[in-house]
């Protein structure tokens, strides 16, 4: 199914970056902006599709975890500074701290820091600072990343790692998302035997947390 699902869609992804490039370079402008929007949307739906299968595979338990050695403050800057190249109107800030050497799945804790960023960015429409924080407790590792935008209410909070679940109100509704991210999240530091969780409130920010060993 992942292949199906997946290899079309890169190859169209491929050939209208191709056709982007060709028309960057000519007098044509408006195509190459055209075209530079389609690709922004096959991103976007590329990102459907793969949360789509991690949540078939969380469900049917077939999410692999591998464990390596791993830097954790190396793997949290080199994930906010490519977040950081999505937006120009917020500042990702890494809180000092110095090095943590671990055992776990590097890749999937960076997918999970990585959507805790995302969603930052996404809900607070406004700019500004979003910090990440690192602590290191006895066997522990704490992460956690703060935005100062929307804010989620008390009731909302409760549903917020839920299957499908999208905060939406006035003032957000046209966010985009499909309300799979964070239920993903929620499983990989479930399987790391680690805990994810938030504080929050309402227009004044939030501050999503996950804590996992040192050692898997």
């Amino acid at each position: 199914v992942s292949h199906e699902l997946k290899t079309p869609i890169t190859s169209i992804k491929a050939q209208t970056q191709l056709l982007e490039r060709k028309f960057s370079k000519s007098d044509d402008q408006t195509t190459a902006m055209m075209l530079q929007r389609i690709n922004l949307q096959i991103g976007k739906l590329m990102t459907i599709i793969t949360d789509l299968l991690q949540a078939g595979q969380v469900e049917e338990q077939k999410l692999i975890l591998r464990k390596e050695r791993y830097l954790f403050r190396l793997m949290v800057e080199e994930t906010v500074a490519e977040i950081q190249r999505t937006t120009t109107t917020h500042q990702l800030i890494i809180d000092d701290h110095e090095e943590i050497t671990c055992i776990g799945d590097q890749e999937r804790t960076c997918q999970v820091l990585s959507n805790l960023l995302t969603n930052a960015i996404k809900y607070s429409p406004a700019g500004g600072k979003i910090i990440v924080r690192l602590s290191e407790q006895e066997s522990q590792i704490h992460c956690s990343v703060q935005d100062f935008g929307l804010g989620i209410s008390a009731e909302k909070q409760l549903r917020i790692f839920d299957r499908f679940y999208r905060v939406s109100n006035e003032r957000n509704s046209v966010i985009s998302g499909f309300g799979l991210g964070l239920y993903i999240c929620s499983q990989i530091i479930k399987r790391l035997n680690g805990q994810i969780g938030l504080s929050s409130v309402p227009g004044e920010g939030s501050v999503f947390y996950f804590i996992v060993p040192k050692v898997i």
